[in-house]
C-alpha cells in the first residue's frame, strides 16, 4: 500500500513542475506515469528510508511493468523513469526538510541499469517507398491532400502535430523553407521555434507544389496547409479553412494516411516513420559534419548527441572514416567545422575508437 506521505509529495512535485517550472502538459503526463514506478516500488516505505529498500530502484525496473505484459521495459524507457526519479528526489533534497543529507547520498545511486538489448532497427519510410507514394495516382481532393501530406512529412522531417497545424504563411516552397513558429499557431514540441529545410528532390517537390498551388489560390495566408475538408463532399471547407487547432488534429492525418495507403495496397507507416525516413535518408547521404548539423536543426533536436542517440549517425563505417580523418592533417579543419558544443562528443568517440584500435 502506497505511503500517504509519499503520495502527497508526488502530487506536490507535479504541481511544482507545472506552476513554477512551467513544463508542458504532455511532460507532466509523462512524468506522472514514470514516477508511478517509483512510488509503487517504495510502497509503504517513506521516501526518507528508500535507500534501505532491496532490490534497489534501478534493479527493480529491469522486471517492472504496470500493464500486465511479460516483456521487460525497454532500456530507453527505463532511462526516462530513472531521470524522472532523479529530478523528483533532487527536488525533495532542495525543497523539503529532512531530505538534504539523504538526497545527496541517494541521488548517486539513481543510475540506469545496464540492460542487454538487441540493436534496434528503426522502422522508417525508405526513399523507394516515398517515391512509390508520390507516383500513386490520386483523383479526389482528399486523396491529393493525404498524398501531399505524406510526401511533405518525409521531405521536412516534421512531427505530425506541427504539420497538422502548419499555416500557408509558414511555407515558402521557392526557398524550400518552413517556419515552425508557435507564434503562427503551430503545435511544436515544447513550443520550440525552428526553421526547417525541405529536401531538394524534384519528383517529390512536384507533388507538394501541386497541392500548395491548389490551396494557396483559395485560402488566406493563415489557412492550414493540411486544409479542412467537408465531411459530406470531401472538398475544401472554406468556412473552416482557418480554424482553432485541436490537440488531436494530428490523428486526422494518421487516420487518413492509414486508409489511403491501405486502399492503394501500400505498406502502412505512421506519420512519425516518415520523419524517421527523412532522418535516415539525410544521414546516409551526409558528406560532412555540417550535413549532420543541418539534420539536427531540421529535427529540432537540442544537440547532435540527441540525433545520434536516436538514429545512430555514427555507424561503424561512418565513425571509422570520420575518426581516421581526425588523426590526419585535416584534423583542425574538421574540428572547426563541428559546433563547439559538440566537439567534446566527437572527440570522445575518437578516443574510444583509438583505444579499441591501438594495436
Amino acid at each position: 500500500m502506497i505511503d500517504r506521505g509519499n503520495w502527497k509529495l508526488y502530487k506536490k512535485y507535479l504541481i511544482y513542475r507545472k506552476e513554477v517550472e512551467q513544463v508542458s502538459v504532455k511532460t507532466i503526463d509523462n512524468e506522472e506515469t514514470w514516477l508511478r514506478h517509483f512510488i509503487e516500488w517504495a510502497d509503504n516505505v517513506s521516501f526518507r528510508k528508500v535507500y534501505k529498500i532491496r532490490p534497489t530502484f534501478p534493479k527493480y525496473l529491469i522486471d517492472a511493468r504496470s500493464d500486465g505484459k511479460s516483456k521487460p521495459l525497454s532500456s530507453s524507457y527505463v532511462k526516462k523513469v530513472i531521470r524522472a526519479a532523479y529530478r523528483f528526489f533532487d527536488w525533495l533534497t532542495t525543497h523539503k526538510r529532512g531530505y538534504k543529507q539523504i538526497g545527496i547520498e541517494y541521488l548517486d545511486t539513481l543510475r540506469a541499469p545496464k540492460i542487454k538489448t538487441k540493436p534496434k532497427v528503426r522502422e522508417h519510410v525508405s526513399f523507394e517507398e516515398i517515391m512509390k507514394i508520390a507516383q500513386t495516382p490520386v483523383i479526389s481532393t482528399k486523396e491529393k491532400r493525404i498524398r501531399a501530406a505524406g510526401v511533405f512529412l518525409w521531405l521536412s522531417g516534421m512531427r505530425v502535430s506541427a504539420f497538422a497545424s502548419l499555416p500557408l504563411e509558414a511555407v515558402d516552397l521557392d526557398k524550400l523553407e518552413i517556419k515552425q513558429y508557435p507564434s503562427l499557431g503551430m503545435r511544436t514540441k515544447n513550443n520550440k521555434y525552428g526553421d526547417t529545410t525541405l529536401l531538394k528532390i524534384p519528383d517529390l517537390l512536384n507533388v507538394v507544389r501541386a497541392w500548395d498551388n491548389e490551396i494557396r489560390s483559395i485560402l488566406p495566408p493563415n489557412g492550414l496547409w493540411f486544409a479542412p475538408l467537408l465531411p459530406s463532399t470531401g472538398e475544401l471547407d472554406l468556412d473552416a479553412a482557418v480554424e482553432t487547432i485541436g490537440e488531436n488534429r494530428g490523428r486526422t492525418v494518421t487516420r487518413n494516411l492509414r486508409a489511403w495507403l491501405n486502399e492503394n495496397n501500400l505498406p502502412y507507416h505512421s506519420p512519425h516513420k516518415f520523419r524517421h525516413g527523412h532522418a535516415i535518408y539525410v544521414k546516409n547521404h551526409a558528406k560532412s559534419f555540417a550535413d549532420l548539423e543541418a539534420l539536427k536543426e531540421n529535427l529540432m533536436h537540442e544537440s547532435i548527441q540527441t540525433t545520434d542517440r536516436i538514429y545512430g549517425l555514427f555507424n561503424k563505417n561512418d565513425m571509422k572514416e570520420r575518426l581516421h580523418n581526425l588523426g590526419n592533417s585535416e584534423e583542425i579543419n574538421l574540428l572547426e567545422e563541428i559546433p563547439p558544443e559538440d566537439r567534446e562528443f566527437v572527440l570522445d568517440l575518437y578516443r574510444v575508437y583509438k583505444e579499441k584500435h591501438s594495436d
